[in-house]
Parts: C-alpha cells; sequence; structure tokens
C-alpha cells in the first residue's frame, strides 16, 4: 500500500510535485498519474489488490509508494475510504487562487475538448460507474466560448444540489474540502501547501514535502525540475466573473486559516475585482 498520497487539488500542481518526488530515490510513483482509486466507485470496487498493483514490481522495491489523484479532495467519498485503508498514509494537498484556477481549468477543458470532443465522456466511462456518470449535469458547446456562462450554469447547478461535469468552479472551495479530511485525520498527517511555493522555491517546498514524509532532505541538483504546470498560465480573468467568483469563494478561503502554515495572500486580501 502506498504511504503517501498527493490529494489535490486539480490545476495546483499535483502534476509538477509527482514528477518531482518520482526522481527521488526513495520514493515510487505508481504506473497511472491519477488513479482515483478512493474517490471513484467503480475504481475502489476493484478492490485493494487490485490498488496495490498500480506501482512497478521490479524497481525500487525498498522505496515509499505514493500516487497523485486530484479528485481525491473533491470526492466526499475519497476521506473516510482513505482513512479506513490506510490510516497511516501522509497526504499532501496544493491549493491556489481558487479564481484563477477555475479560469485554468475552463481553459485546460477548451483545449482538451477541441483535441477530442469525447474526451470527458471516455475519461468518466473508464474511471467512474454507469451510475457516477448518469449523475453530472452535461455542459453545453457555448460554455466552452464564455466563462462567465460556464460559471453562472455551475453555480445553479451546485444550488440545486447537483454536479457538473467537467467542474471550473466547485473544485475551488479547499476550506470545506480539506475539512473532511481535518476531521477523520491527525494534524500532522496533512501538509497543505501554496502552489506558488513549488514555482518559485521549488527545492524548499520539496524538501519540505520530505519531512512531512519524515524522509532527510535531498540534493535535487540532479533532477529535472523544470516546469510542468499542465496547459499554461490562465491568463487574465474576466472581471464579472471574477467578482462573482471571489465573493463565492470567500467563506471557504477563510476556513483555510490553522490548515496551512502560511496563509496565502488571496486567502487574506478584500476583493480585488470590488468597484
Amino acid at each position: 500500500m502506498p504511504q503517501a498520497l498527493i490529494i489535490g487539488a486539480q490545476k495546483c500542481g499535483t502534476s509538477a510535485l509527482a514528477k518531482y518526488l518520482s526522481q527521488h530515490p526513495q520514493l515510487l510513483h505508481a504506473n497511472e498519474k491519477e488513479l482515483e482509486f478512493f474517490g471513484s466507485d467503480r475504481r475502489y470496487g476493484y478492490g485493494l489488490a487490485w490498488y496495490a498493483q498500480q506501482w512497478p514490481e521490479q524497481e525500487k522495491p525498498w522505496a515509499m509508494r505514493f500516487e497523485a489523484s486530484p479528485h481525491y479532495l473533491f470526492a466526499p467519498v475519497a476521506a473516510p475510504r482513505i482513512r479506513e485503508c490506510l490510516p497511516d498514509v501522509r497526504l499532501i494537498a496544493l491549493v491556489r487562487d481558487p479564481v484563477q484556477r477555475a479560469h485554468s481549468a475552463w481553459q485546460m477543458y477548451r483545449r482538451q475538448l477541441a483535441a477530442d470532443p469525447l474526451f470527458y465522456r471516455k475519461l468518466i466511462t473508464s474511471h467512474y460507474s454507469e451510475a457516477e456518470a448518469d449523475s453530472l449535469v452535461r455542459r453545453t458547446t457555448e460554455e466552452l466560448n464564455d466563462f462567465w456562462l460556464a460559471v453562472k450554469r455551475e453555480l445553479a447547478c451546485i444550488d440545486n444540489g447537483k454536479l457538473m461535469e467537467w467542474s471550473v468552479v466547485e473544485l475551488g472551495l479547499y476550506g470545506p474540502q480539506l475539512q473532511r479530511f481535518f476531521d477523520i485525520f491527525p494534524r500532522e498527517q496533512l501538509l497543505v501547501i501554496p502552489a506558488n511555493d513549488l514555482r518559485q522555491r521549488r527545492v524548499a517546498t520539496l524538501n519540505r514535502v520530505l519531512a512531512h514524509l519524515r524522509l532527510p532532505a535531498h540534493d535535487w541538483s540532479r533532477a529535472d525540475l523544470s516546469d510542468v504546470f499542465v496547459g499554461g498560465r490562465s491568463g487574465a480573468v474576466p472581471p464579472q466573473a471574477g467578482i462573482l467568483l471571489e465573493r463565492y469563494y470567500a467563506t471557504s478561503n477563510s476556513m483555510l486559516e490553522g490548515m496551512m502554515d502560511d496563509l496565502p495572500g488571496w486567502a487574506r486580501l478584500p476583493r480585488r475585482h470590488a468597484a
């Protein structure tokens, strides 16, 4: 079983962190990024024996196993399942300005669906049960060209207690999502890192993660620590959507105090888009 999990959030640098850590001699990443075992009824149904087989058997048999599945932070079922199956696991979460994260996710979806209109249908059916897939509200083509429309439609969906496919809004509610883990795991098992730390203080942040994993600091000079920020920068958020989202995320952001050693500026500052 893995001894460490990168649990999210989406578009916050989980791919980069997984790549960097996988180069450490005492760490072994799963064969597939985003196993989504604990967040998917379908994959969880495969059982722990299947899950344990998702790491290279002959490579670094002494190493600490880990995997990165951003959906774990979002999926309500993930935290209790992880607690039951891996009670001593070390958990790592990355968070960034949720407004920027939402816009970045929307741009990523646009690129992926332009290349393959069935991309998310295939992803959902491969990872999730038929019931899980059918419960998702479908997006419209117009939302791929209008971030404001995508945000408004998802907020209405959330108000009705429903989940929307390729979410742009709900995945940024870090406070309530992290609270599910803090409610059932000891504080010392969960490390929450601002995504900008991984961008701007890469080596120091990686060694901070190692300390959380109870491993000594490492010489990263021979590792490939080049950027792995999939999809590029998110660009400017349309002001109207920015105002709405900053208001929407305010309560969630306020919950991060006490969950993080250093509260990022976006969680402390007043709304920047407000008139």
